[in-house]
């Protein structure tokens, strides 16, 4: 596929040794299952949890090529704002889990990033060091036939953490499919591809007990049911909302912790937008 630079990755035989990035040692041990889709998701305990406990659930067969979570790119940009936001260096991240995989011909390790959703259409969520107007942004989503949705991205004056949500005019995602989505920052000077990220996004079916369970569930009861049954859009898009309305809730901390993202834990939410197809 080509859009800006081209995206090429041999799909190779991978031996996944499955650990979810954190904090600290902890690993996720998953037996290996034929279909994300066809397996029951677990149903978490009715009884309220302190915390959202992030459950990754076992990574699929047949996962292709890996992604990336923090920033690709070798060029420069002129007059592109600095990755600089509180008092340190942050860089270009989306804020999604990662597995650790390994090809099983060259020993090489390398991320898998992918994140469930129920959605339709989903919110997606990256930290964003560059400011506009010395670049701008591009968000592409591409379906199992390579089928590509392209979506313009307005840049802020900031840095901060942005959420993308697909269009209510836009193509729901199917049940059961995986789509490639990718990030990718331009230099305004040339419109020449600055960095990117990209990976993976899988729609699923709630179960009958888990759904029974989120109709009854207040904001925060949701947030840590659909963490601890392994779907981190959905959960990460509600803590957001919580976030934004109060910065002493702990869900949008505790998230980020729990999949090695806590140094954006107090990076500003500075947009949630709409995407709108070019």
């Amino acid at each position: 596929m080509e859009f800006g630079m081209k995206l090429h990755f041999q799909i190779t035989k991978l031996a996944f040794a499955i650990s979810l990035v954190v904090t600290g040692n902890t690993q996720v041990n998953a037996k290996e299952t034929a279909s994300l889709i066809e397996q029951s998701l677990p149903v978490a305990s009715s009884k309220p949890l302190n915390e959202p406990i992030f459950a990754a659930p076992p990574l699929p067969p047949g996962t292709g090529a890996p992604g990336r979570r923090s920033e690709a790119g070798t060029r420069g940009c002129e007059m592109a704002g600095k990755p600089v936001a509180s008092s340190q260096q942050r860089l270009f991240n989306a804020l999604a889990p990662v597995y650790k995989s390994v090809d099983v011909n060259s020993g090489v390790d390398s991320e898998v990033v992918l994140g469930l959703t129920t959605a339709a259409r989903p919110t997606f969520w990256f930290y964003v060091p560059y400011l506009s107007p010395s670049t701008y942004g591009e968000f592409v989503l591409e379906d199992e036939a390579g089928k590509l949705s392209v979506y313009s991205v307005a840049l802020n004056q900031i840095p901060g953490i942005i959420g993308l949500t697909l269009s209510p005019t836009a193509t729901s995602l199917e049940i059961g499919k995986r789509y490639r989505w990718y990030f990718n920052v331009y230099c305004q000077k040339d419109n020449e591809l600055f960095r990117f990220v990209e990976g993976d996004i899988e729609r699923l079916q709630l179960n009958p007990s888990l759904q029974n369970q989120l109709e009854q569930a207040s904001l925060q009861q949701k947030v840590r049911l659909y963490a601890a049954n392994g779907i981190w859009y959905d959960s990460l898009t509600i803590a957001a909302e919580l976030h934004r309305k109060s910065l002493n809730d702990p869900n949008w901390a505790t998230l980020l912790r729990t999949v090695g993202l806590s140094e954006f834990a107090q990076e500003p939410i500075v947009s949630h937008t709409t995407l709108e197809k070019k």
